[in-house]
């Protein structure tokens, strides 16, 4: 194989590796807050943190295969914590900033809150509606919007 095709052939592999880069950066949560008496605190969680994947031995006397998957909405995360940290402890695995971190979790009410990952556009127009419909709420107990 002479220079120009192996350079050719390099050029050809970093174009389709770039987009399943793009994805891994846009997987996952955000977590927004963590309770500083929660148990995601206790394990090192931090606002910031990207959570992007689940794993959990399986439970004495249940199936031996490791469980475990994806975290793609906060509805697979709510998923994750109510119905399997239930049975056994849970592994978050995610990214703090360009470092890989993992959070032992021991039980459910983790004390997290978390967004989708989003750009900069998209990320005001989601925190412009989160507000709104805070505002709405309180609107609707009769409370003014100050006291938000």
């Amino acid at each position: 194989m002479t220079a120009a095709a192996m350079l050719a052939a390099l050029a050809a592999l970093s174009s389709l590796q770039a987009p399943s880069l793009r994805v891994e950066r846009l997987a996952g949560l955000v977590v927004e807050s963590v309770e500083k008496t929660g148990l995601a605190a206790a394990a090192g969680m931090r606002p910031g943190d990207r959570l992007v994947a689940w794993r959990a031995p399986s439970c004495p006397g249940a199936n031996v295969d490791l469980r475990g998957g994806t975290i793609g909405s906060t509805l697979d995360l709510l998923a994750v914590e109510r119905e399997e940290s239930v049975r056994c402890p849970v592994t978050l695995d995610g990214w703090r900033g360009r470092a890989r971190v993992s959070f032992a979790l021991p039980d459910y009410d983790w004390g997290i809150r978390t967004r989708p990952v989003l750009g900069p556009r998209l990320l005001a127009a989601y925190e412009k509606a989160e507000w709104q419909v805070l505002a709405n709420g309180l609107r609707a107990l009769g409370r003014p919007r100050d006291e938000i």
